[in-house]
């Protein structure tokens, strides 16, 4: 019998399992129009809009409560709530009270569900069985005491020229320039870039870095202009060197004219 990836009972005891979400939705939803999005692959130099929602048949419905946990406090800091926990912008960063604790676990249950999913999305997220069963064990007891000791997660956010905030959402990536630097884990989601750094050096993030601090109530997000990103830089020169044919422009501009048509007044 097929077994749910997280809590690894059977379907028989804990039901079937669900179409789970590897990206939460309302992240994704944060990147798409009218429940789409504009998708671009380097490597046929393709375009396409797509409803794709990076989903898999992995988790029962009691684990998928879980998830939810951890979703509502990633929505309550980052986006329905900041308001009330934002505590200003200083030096281009703004800081939010929340428990960095909390947070880093809460975005560690997306990175274990990229590592987890079979879906080729996020087929360059490869993490050691030892680190997946590790985070496994803190997502099922609410609780990373080691996380500090293992990653150094950071969240940046994506603004445009105008100060807007931008919501690319482009596959994951790896991220590594010398063989003695840790691995770089890259998700571009939500108007959000959240890396996650392994290993950790001790030392060399926390110190000195706007990266989450273990025991902190001060979340700091740097903010970045899209170009600043150097991914962000080489997607945008394929696309120019690359644009799409005539027909595909014509479903896009359609496309994006039906979006603004029922975008709600006051949203930039």
């Amino acid at each position: 019998m097929p077994t749910c990836a997280l809590c690894l009972m059977d379907t028989n005891e804990v039901g079937p399992l669900q179409n789970s979400h590897i990206i939460p939705r309302f992240i994704l939803l944060k990147s798409k129009d009218l429940g789409q999005a504009l998708h671009y692959s380097s490597d046929d130099k393709s375009y396409e809009i797509s409803q794709e929602d990076w989903t898999e048949y992995l988790f029962c419905k009691p684990c998928e409560h879980r998830f939810k946990q951890y979703e509502d406090f990633i929505q309550d800091v980052l986006y329905l709530r900041r308001r009330t926990r934002n505590l200003g912008r200083w030096n281009n960063t703004t800081v939010v009270h929340a428990s960095n604790d909390a947070l880093a676990l809460a975005l560690l249950t997306i990175l274990w569900r990229a590592a987890t999913t079979s879906n080729q999305f996020f087929h360059r997220i490869q993490l050691p069985e030892i680190l997946i069963s590790e985070i496994r064990a803190w997502i099922l007891m609410k609780a990373a005491p080691r996380w500090r000791h293992v990653v150094g997660i950071q969240i940046k956010e994506i603004k445009g020229n105008d100060d807007l905030t931008l919501t690319p959402l482009i596959e994951p990536f790896m991220r590594r320039e010398k063989d003695e630097d840790p691995i770089e884990y890259v998700f571009s989601y939500g108007g959000f870039l959240v890396t996650y750094s392994l290993p950790h050096k001790a030392g060399s993030i926390f110190g000195k870095s706007k990266a989450l601090r273990p025991d902190s109530q001060l979340v700091r997000i740097p903010i970045v202009q899209v170009e600043q990103v150097k991914e962000f830089r080489e997607i945008m020169s394929e696309m120019i060197e690359s644009p799409p044919h005539p027909e595909m422009q014509a479903k896009m501009y359609a496309f994006h004219k039906r979006a603004k048509s029922r975008r709600p007044k006051n949203r930039k």
